[in-house]
């Protein structure tokens, strides 16, 4: 097989946000993840962990979204998120699927 006819495909990986650190309040810091793992989705991305924040950042492992039960399951895990920093923060953040 030649490269020209070589098919590549991204099936995981992990990146890093620094504005996810251990300086930040664990209110601002749930907040700022739940942001970043529905971006994360909306990229076709479904963060499979989380590793814990340190003074650099915090890494996220992932795998690439590529059916509509993925979709569904990110979706879903992204929303018990929501719930549990809503019990933890006292925030009321709620995910709209209307229209995906």
């Amino acid at each position: 097989m030649s490269l020209d006819n070589m098919k590549i495909e991204v099936v995981g990986g992990q990146m890093s946000y620094a504005q996810l650190n251990t300086k930040v309040d664990p209110r601002v810091y749930a907040i700022g993840k739940a942001h970043i793992w529905l971006d994360m989705i909306n990229k076709r991305k479904r963060p499979k962990k989380w590793n814990k924040p340190n003074a650099k950042g915090t890494k996220v492992t992932f795998e690439m979204i590529n059916s509509d039960e993925s979709l569904d399951a990110a979706f879903s895990d992204l929303e018990m998120y929501l719930k549990q920093i809503n019990e933890e923060h006292g925030t009321d953040i709620t995910l709209n699927r209307e229209g995906r």
